[in-house]
């Protein structure tokens, strides 16, 4: 009888343990998404070069072209809009891979607005990266502009960085 007392007794114990854990509220802490930055820096540092290579495929999926580009993107200048936002200006030299010596030549801003990278070319919005971000996101690259939307999944961009550097 003793034993019988001892398991009821603690099982209560255990019960009203677990009722009155569960019932309060749970604060959660604040997610630190610092770290996700370093996948897309914005500073005075950052310079990139990377091969692009587009395939044209016609109807009958037979190889009929093939574009290499090259692109190299140098950090020009730094400065703050009108409402505070630093911007970082780059300039992009661009040439074809077979090297016949014609460049062309394109400065860009991008700027870290609300957790948004922002990318303005011929004055041209668009939604660069959104953060906090996982590998399920996708969103609205031309959200800031007229053009059609297109939608770009994550992991895509992060092999598109992971290339880059």
């Amino acid at each position: 009888m003793n034993v019988y007392y001892k398991v009821v007794f603690y099982s209560l114990f255990i019960i009203t343990g677990l009722l009155a854990t569960s019932c309060q509220d749970e604060i959660l802490p604040q997610e630190d998404i610092s770290y996700q930055y370093r996948y897309y820096p914005l500073d005075s540092t950052r310079n990139n070069s990377y091969v692009e290579s587009r395939i044209f495929i016609d109807s009958e999926m037979k190889r009929y072209d093939t574009i290499c580009m090259i692109y190299n993107d140098f950090f020009y200048d730094c400065f703050d809009s009108s409402n505070s936002i630093k911007k970082y200006e780059f300039l992009e030299k661009t040439s074809t891979c077979n090297t016949d010596g014609v460049y062309s030549f394109y400065t860009y801003w991008e700027a870290l607005d609300n957790n948004k990278i922002i990318k303005s070319k011929n004055n041209i919005l668009y939604l660069k990266l959104n953060y906090p971000f996982d590998t399920t996101m996708s969103w609205n690259h031309n959200l800031y502009n007229t053009l059609m939307k297109k939608f770009i999944p994550l992991n895509t961009l992060i092999c598109l960085i992971l290339l880059m550097v």
